[in-house]
C-alpha cells in the first residue's frame, strides 16, 4: 500500500508486517453482512451490466448535451458546469467498472473460509482491488521509540471507505 503522496520522508514502518496486518484487518471487515453486500455490488456479470448501462446513459448526456450546446443557446458557464458534472460521473463508472473486472474472480459465494483461500493465490492487483472496495488508507504514526522502524500496530490507523 503507499499514500496517495510521498510524504517527508520522517516516518517508517517495516513494510511486510504493515501489509499482514493490513491483508487481516481488511479480510475481517468482510465478516460484517453490510460489507459482504457493498462488495457483491462490485462483482458478478450483472454488476458489471448495470454499470455498462448506467454508463452508456451517461455518456449519451454528455453527447446530447454537446449537441444543445450547438443547437439551443446555453451559456458557456452552465454548458461547462453541466459538462464537468456528467465526466466526473463517467469517471467514476469507469472506476468502478474496472475494479468490477479486478475482483471478478472473487467466489461467487462470499464467506471468511471461500475469502482467505481467494487471497492466498490472488495476484497483488486482485489483492489490491479487494482492499480499495474497504479501505481508503492507513495512517502510520511517529514511532513511539526514537529511530524504531519496526512494526507497531499503535502506530497504524484505517480509514474505512
Amino acid at each position: 500500500m503507499s499514500a496517495p503522496y510521498f510524504g517527508c520522508g520522517k516516518i517508517r514502518i517495516a513494510a511486510e508486517p504493515l501489509e499482514e496486518d493490513v491483508a487481516r484487518h481488511v479480510l475481517a471487515r468482510f465478516g460484517s453482512r453490510r460489507v459482504r453486500e457493498r462488495l457483491a455490488e462490485h462483482i458478478g456479470e450483472q454488476a458489471a451490466q448495470r454499470l455498462r448501462e448506467e454508463l452508456d446513459e451517461v455518456e449519451e448526456k454528455l453527447r446530447k448535451l454537446g449537441e444543445d450546446y450547438v443547437q439551443v443557446p446555453l451559456e458557456r458557464e452552465t454548458f461547462l458546469a453541466a459538462q464537468k458534472v456528467l465526466a466526473r460521473e463517467r469517471d467514476n463508472l469507469q472506476a468502478r467498472l474496472a475494479k468490477s473486472r479486478e475482483v471478478e474472480s472473487l467466489p461467487e459465494e462470499i464467506t471468511d473460509e471461500s475469502l482467505a483461500t481467494w487471497w492466498k493465490t490472488a495476484d497483488l492487483e486482485r489483492r489490491r482491488a479487494l482492499v480499495q472496495v474497504v479501505l481508503d488508507h492507513v495512517k502510520v504514526g511517529s514511532a513511539t521509540r526514537p529511530g524504531y522502524t519496526g512494526f507497531d500496530a499503535g502506530r497504524v490507523a484505517y480509514v474505512w471507505r
